[in-house]
């Protein structure tokens, strides 16, 4: 992960930066499902009983992903490495938020157990002596796949943001724009 010093402070900084008011209640709630251990959606448990962080982060611009992909010959027996960007500024122009595949169901295969996101943020920071290695996505929809066979998607809501851990991350995701349907 390649470090950008950037917001310091959680509760404030990187809320703003972003553009995230609802960043805080997002943080709680992750770290209930990372420190919960049954079944229940940590979603569903109030706020108030969620765990509170306001200490420091590190923010990342990107991080590198080792993954392997068998129709990938080009790589030494198919495994393959990639750069995932979120560059607020890609040189002195427009932002640069790469896409990938989130392991949302590991019993599913194929794309069936994967979901598609735009990574806005790397960070990590430490509670209870743990480090957590987070990724701030917004979420894609599917459609599931078109006559050609490619999976169709489009952007959820702009409330659909998520933090989750970065041992989620499948591997970057090319998206190809639709021409016409």
């Amino acid at each position: 992960i390649t470090e950008h010093m950037h917001a310091r402070n959680m509760r404030r900084d990187l809320a703003i930066e972003l553009n995230i008011p609802q960043f805080h209640d997002i943080l709680q709630c992750f770290l209930q499902s990372q420190l919960q251990h049954d079944d229940h959606d940590p979603e569903d448990a109030p706020l108030d009983e969620c765990p509170f962080y306001d200490g420091s982060v590190h923010v990342y611009n990107s991080a590198s992903s080792m993954f392997y992909a068998p129709s990938d010959v080009s790589g030494l027996h198919g495994m393959c490495h990639k750069h995932i960007h979120c560059f607020p500024t890609w040189r002195n122009e427009g932002p640069c938020y790469d896409c990938v595949f989130v392991v949302t169901n590991p019993h599913m295969k194929g794309m069936l157990g994967l979901d598609v996101a735009c990574v806005l943020c790397f960070f990590s920071f430490k509670h209870l002596g743990t480090e957590y290695p987070c990724v701030i996505i917004h979420w894609f929809d599917h459609d599931g796949p078109n006559n050609t066979g490619m999976w169709v998607i489009h952007m959820c809501n702009a409330q659909d943001i998520a933090i989750i851990h970065i041992n989620t991350i499948y591997c970057a995701a090319q998206l190809i724009p639709v021409y016409a349907l």
